[in-house]
C-alpha cells in the first residue's frame, strides 16, 4: 500500500534564546517538532510516511535538499505549518513552502492543509497580515495555542482521520499525474528493454544516483529524470527522445513537451497567480516576453494538465479602449452588444485571465491609476488582472496591487524561451530524418 505523505513545514533555525538549535533540551521548538513525529508515528504507524527535514536530517546525504525538498511539497498529500515567531518574520522557506502549499489547497479540493499556532509564538490572527494575509492561510482553521504534541495529533487526527480513513483519502496529486501521463506515453512508445537502454546511456551529472529495480518501470525512472530537475527539463527532454527507437509518435512528443515546458516557472509564483481568484487583486509581474511566452507558460504551471483558463492580451492603458480590446476576444464566433459580451465574460466557465500594460509611454497606465483598476474590477469581478511592468517589478505598489513573486529572472524567462525554441527545431529535425 502506499503511504500517505504528510509534509512538516517549519522554521529550523535557533529559538532566539536558544544556544544549540540541535539539541531538543534547548530549542523548544525542535522538542516539539521532534514529539509531533514520534506522536504521529505512534498512531498511524506505516500508513503515514512524514516529509520533515530537521536542519537536512530528513533528507539522505549526498541528495540535492533543495530539489528533494520541492519534490516533497508536490509529492504530498497534506500538510502542517508549524508557526513560530522565526516561521513567521523571518523564514523565507517558510514563506515559499506556505505559497506552494496553498497554491496545492487552492487547485485540489482533497488537499488538506494544517496550519499550527505554537503558543507564545503565534495566533491566527497573525495569519491575517503580511504575505499570510495574501495566500489566505488563515481560511484553513488554524490550531491555536498549541503547547504540546498531544494537543496537535488530535487535530490531525480530526483533520485526516484514523489510520484506516487514510487509505481511502490518498488521491493522484497533480505531480503524480503529470508522471503518470509521461510514463505512460513512453510505455505506449517503447519497449521495456529500449526504455532500459535510454536510461543506461544517461552519464550525465544530472541522472540521480539510483537506479530502478527490476520491477519498477523504466518508463518511470526517466519520467522523474525529466522532471526533477526544472532548470533542465528541456534538454533532459531532448536526451529521452533521441534515445528512443523507433520514434515517438509526434502527437505523443507534443504531449510530452506540452507536460513539462512549463516547469521552469518558481511553484510560488505560480501560487500568487492562482490565489488571486479569492483576493481579487491586481497581480505585477515582470518579465520581457509576457504577451507572447511568459503568461502562458505561468498558468500552464498554475494549473497543470488543464485548459480551463483564456488568456486575454491587451496594449492599451485607455480604459475605454482597453475594456473593447478585452471585449473583442469574446466576439469571434457571435455578434454580441457590449451589455452581452459583459455578461457572457463574468459567466464564462474557464478563468479569464487579462494581461494589462502597467505604464505607457508617457510614464503614466494602470499602475497609478487607482481608479481605473476600480471601474474594471467592478466591470469583471471573476477575472484575474495582471499588470505586466517590463523588466523589473516595482518597488512601491498600492494596497489593491500584489507582487508575483519571486521577482522573474529575466535570464532564467529567456534561457527557457530559447531552450523550447531549440527543442521544436530539434524535433523538425527529428521527425525529417
Amino acid at each position: 500500500m502506499t503511504a500517505f505523505k504528510l509534509f512538516i513545514s517549519h522554521s529550523s533555525r535557533l529559538d532566539e534564546e536558544s544556544a544549540d538549535s540541535n539539541d531538543p533540551d534547548k530549542n523548544s521548538n525542535l522538542k516539539l517538532l521532534l514529539d509531533i513525529i514520534k506522536d504521529i508515528k505512534q498512531e498511524y504507524g506505516d500508513a503515514i510516511e512524514v516529509l520533515v527535514d530537521k536542519d537536512k536530517q530528513g533528507i539522505p546525504a549526498g541528495q540535492d535538499w533543495e530539489k528533494r525538498l520541492n519534490e516533497w511539497l508536490a509529492e504530498c498529500h497534506a500538510a502542517i505549518i508549524l508557526f513560530s515567531k522565526r516561521a513567521l518574520k523571518d523564514s523565507n522557506w517558510v514563506k515559499k513552502e506556505a505559497a506552494i502549499l496553498s497554491w496545492r489547497n487552492e487547485i485540489e479540493t482533497d488537499f488538506k492543509l494544517i496550519p499550527i499556532c505554537i503558543k507564545g509564538e503565534s495566533t491566527p490572527e497573525d495569519l491575517e497580515t503580511g504575505i499570510f494575509a495574501t495566500l489566505r492561510i488563515g481560511k484553513n482553521q488554524a490550531i491555536r495555542h498549541a503547547e504540546d504534541s498531544s494537543q496537535i495529533l488530535n487535530e490531525i487526527k480530526q483533520a485526516l482521520g484514523n489510520k484506516n480513513d487514510l487509505e481511502k483519502s490518498i488521491k493522484q496529486t497533480p505531480f503524480d499525474a503529470l508522471e503518470s501521463v509521461i510514463s505512460e506515453l513512453l510505455i505506449r512508445n517503447a519497449s521495456s528493454k529500449t526504455l532500459e537502454g535510454v536510461w543506461q546511456k544517461l552519464n550525465d551529472y544530472d541522472k540521480p544516483d539510483w537506479q530502478p529495480v527490476s520491477e519498477v518501470k523504466f518508463a518511470n525512472a526517466l519520467t522523474r529524470y525529466l522532471i526533477r530537475d526544472s532548470a533542465k527539463c528541456f534538454s533532459h527532454f531532448q536526451a529521452v527522445i533521441d534515445g528512443i527507437r523507433p520514434k515517438v509518435q509526434k502527437d505523443h512528443v507534443e504531449e510530452v513537451l506540452g507536460c513539462i515546458r512549463s516547469l521552469w516557472v518558481d511553484a510560488k509564483a505560480a501560487g500568487c497567480i492562482t490565489s488571486a481568484k479569492t483576493h481579487k487583486k491586481f497581480l505585477a509581474m515582470n518579465g520581457r516576453y509576457l504577451p507572447t511566452y511568459t503568461c502562458q507558460r505561468y498558468t500552464e504551471r498554475a494549473w497543470p494538465l488543464t485548459n480551463l483558463y483564456t488568456w486575454v492580451p491587451t496594449t492599451y492603458s485607455d480604459e475605454i479602449k482597453l475594456i473593447e480590446e478585452i471585449r473583442a476576444k469574446f466576439q469571434r464566433h457571435e455578434q454580441l452588444t457590449p451589455e452581452e459580451c459583459d455578461e457572457k465574460i463574468n459567466a464564462y466557465q474557464r478563468q479569464v485571465l487579462i494581461l494589462l500594460p502597467a505604464m505607457d509611454q508617457n510614464g503614466g497606465g494602470l499602475l497609478d491609476d487607482q481608479r481605473a483598476r476600480v471601474n474594471l474590477r467592478k466591470k469583471y469581478p471573476n477575472a484575474i488582472f495582471i499588470l505586466g511592468t517590463g523588466e523589473r517589478l516595482p518597488s512601491v505598489i498600492a494596497g489593491d496591487i500584489c507582487l508575483v513573486e519571486p521577482e522573474l529572472n529575466l535570464e532564467l524567462e529567456k534561457n527557457s524561451k530559447n531552450a523550447e525554441v531549440t527543442v521544436l527545431e530539434f524535433l523538425d529535425d527529428y521527425y525529417e530524418r
